[in-house]
């Protein structure tokens, strides 16, 4: 383990706030930087280091977003026919819940897949769909702020 004579430059820095940025604890970062848990939690709080994380993960954030998109805009007519359908829609909700989960959003995403289905229903792309109260509300702007504090603690993604 580095000692405090050994002074964080610059590139240093900027690794912390990337490892931070995609999700690593500070233990996690600690251990990969060979610093000590405490420098990494006062380097996390520097000015610096908190704007280059917050570009980090707006970056981070708009690239899932765009291979979101990017993802169902490749879904044709044929597509649907398709097996390899469901690994796209798969991979779309993950890069959303990806990039939401970066933004510090809700991944709670109980309300949007119900509103989806019930404008599929609407639209005549699957059968009659039950009425709203035997679909359930949902929230898709709500958030488990406790999940995501569990998250912060323990260090998982």
């Amino acid at each position: 383990m580095k000692t405090r004579s050994d002074h964080l430059d610059t590139i240093e820095k900027q690794e912390i706030a990337a490892l931070a940025a995609t999700g690593k604890s500070q233990r996690a970062i600690a251990k990969a930087t060979g610093r000590a848990p405490k420098t990494i939690a006062r380097v996390l709080k520097e000015p610096d280091v908190l704007d280059a994380r917050a570009k980090i993960e707006d970056r981070l954030a708009n690239r899932f977003e765009q291979l979101a998109v990017a993802v169902l805009d490749s879904v044709s007519e044929e597509d649907l026919a398709k097996a390899s359908l469901q690994q796209k829609a798969i991979s779309a909700a993950t890069f959303t819940d990806k990039a939401r989960l970066i933004r510090g959003q809700s991944t709670d995403n109980i309300g949007i897949m119900a509103r989806l289905v019930r404008e599929a229903c609407e639209g005549g792309y699957l059968p009659p769909c039950p009425s709203n109260g035997e679909m359930g509300s949902g929230s898709d702007g709500g958030g488990s702020e406790g999940q995501k504090q569990k998250r912060d603690e323990t260090g998982e993604d």
